[in-house]
């Protein structure tokens, strides 16, 4: 009787997995339209001072799509290319930095769903050392949020990235990124990502010290989508 009751409940609960995982929504890749537009307004995450705006416009739209990018300090406007899971390959910033991936810089993997995850690499030569650079990218998609931003409310997925650039020196280890964004269907846009980076400086002494980047936090102020 005991086994019988234990393995009632056993089927129960894998038949509440399966229901589970059959209800959680999965979003298909977003169609950008020419002049669609979001702006954003970039803080430090360790003081929540201003950094600077960036103006993002759809130009072209299609397999591959063309953004006008306008920052208010630095650098200055550029054109950056994404596919159509918004994976960028000319001009991403990471790090900072603008950078050319091959293949596309792995941010989503679409058709998105809670649970997901994904593991992938991109090459990308440094644009100040020239070294060829082999990015690790592991994205996990770990649920869904509701949050405000200075543009609204909006339903998001979170997604949690974990980047290694893999580019080591004899003195340190390899740089450590961990990018989070809360990716929002109605507007085919992410509405927040918080970037942060660390690595350890191995000739430091004893014991070595993690040395810690920049902590940027990336938030929606205002948008205009085409119909």
């Amino acid at each position: 009787m005991a086994y019988r009751i234990l393995l009632m409940i056993a089927s129960a609960l894998v038949l509440s997995a399966c229901a589970t995982a059959r209800d959680q929504p999965t979003l298909p890749a977003p169609v950008l339209k020419t002049g669609d537009s979001w702006l954003y307004e970039q803080r430090n995450g360790f003081n929540g001072e201003m950094i600077q705006t960036l103006a993002y416009e759809v130009t072209a739209s299609g397999d591959d799509s063309t953004l006008r990018v306008t920052p208010s300090v630095s650098p200055k406007e550029f054109t950056q290319t994404v596919n159509r899971e918004l994976n960028p390959h000319k001009n991403a910033v990471v790090l900072g930095r603008l950078r050319d991936f091959e293949p596309a810089y792995a941010a989503h993997k679409f058709p998105l769903s809670v649970g997901q995850t994904w593991r992938t690499e991109a090459s990308s030569v440094d644009p100040v050392t020239k070294k060829m650079l082999t990015f690790k990218i592991w994205g996990d998609v770990v649920g869904a949020e509701k949050i405000r931003v200075p543009a609204g409310e909006f339903d998001t997925l979170k997604i949690v990235r974990r980047v290694y650039p893999n580019d080591e020196e004899w003195w340190r280890t390899g740089t450590r990124i961990r990018e989070t964004d809360w990716y929002a269907p109605a507007i085919r846009a992410v509405v927040k990502r918080e970037e942060r980076s660390a690595y350890t400086d191995t000739a430091s002494g004893e014991p070595p010290l993690v040395r810690v980047g920049d902590w940027v936090i990336t938030t929606l102020t205002s948008y205009r989508l085409e119909k």
